[in-house]
């Protein structure tokens, strides 16, 4: 029996689709330490402390100035994607592959950024301009981070569904909120 080529079309475009999802997926997945997961961090080490910016004692290096700059510029760039594509959570969920594709890339740029930005509330007096512009970013980006969670936790990345909507709305968000927040730091 001979395949209809648009089948055939069809198919091999839905195994590329869920082959790319899948090799995404793999590469921003955490990985666990062969002799097991990390020590858990301390209470509250997560959440920005009260302290003012410049009292504590964390001094950014040429490495973290680098992939802050990376983190910020692929979550712009994605979030960029996402509004010229007019791309929505309808779309996502309805499988619209490249909304699939911007959504993962922004929950994946806040996951990098919020980190990096969690330093910022402990920087040293002497460094603290040199996060002129990062440095009331720790609390959004911490929004932001619980966001993507709360949208991974619900397996929107995989099996995005109607319950994924108000979640992906978030996402976007606070993600937004973060961009335009920090858009004006330059790199030292």
């Amino acid at each position: 029996m001979a395949q209809h080529p648009i089948l055939h079309t069809t198919l091999i475009s839905a195994l590329s689709a869920a082959a790319l999802v899948v090799a995404l997926t793999a590469c921003s997945s955490p990985s666990v330490p062969a002799d097991g997961p990390a020590d858990e961090p301390t209470a509250g080490a997560d959440q920005p402390s009260d302290a003012p910016s410049g009292t504590g004692d964390f001094v950014p290096d040429d490495p973290w100035f680098t992939a802050v700059d990376d983190a910020r510029t692929s979550l712009t760039d994605f979030l960029g994607f996402w509004d010229s594509q007019n791309c929505t959570m309808d779309k996502v969920v309805a499988g619209d592959f490249n909304c699939n594709i911007q959504i993962s890339g922004i929950v994946q740029g806040v996951n990098d950024l919020a980190p990096l930005l969690a330093d910022t509330v402990n920087i040293a007096p002497d460094s603290a301009a040199s996060i002129a512009g990062l440095e009331g970013s720790a609390p959004t980006a911490a929004k932001a981070a619980t966001d993507t969670a709360a949208y991974s936790d619900a397996v929107c990345d995989f099996a995005p569904d109607d319950a994924c909507t108000p979640l992906g709305d978030a996402v976007v968000a606070s993600a937004t909120a973060l961009s335009v927040e920090i858009a004006g730091w330059d790199a030292p």
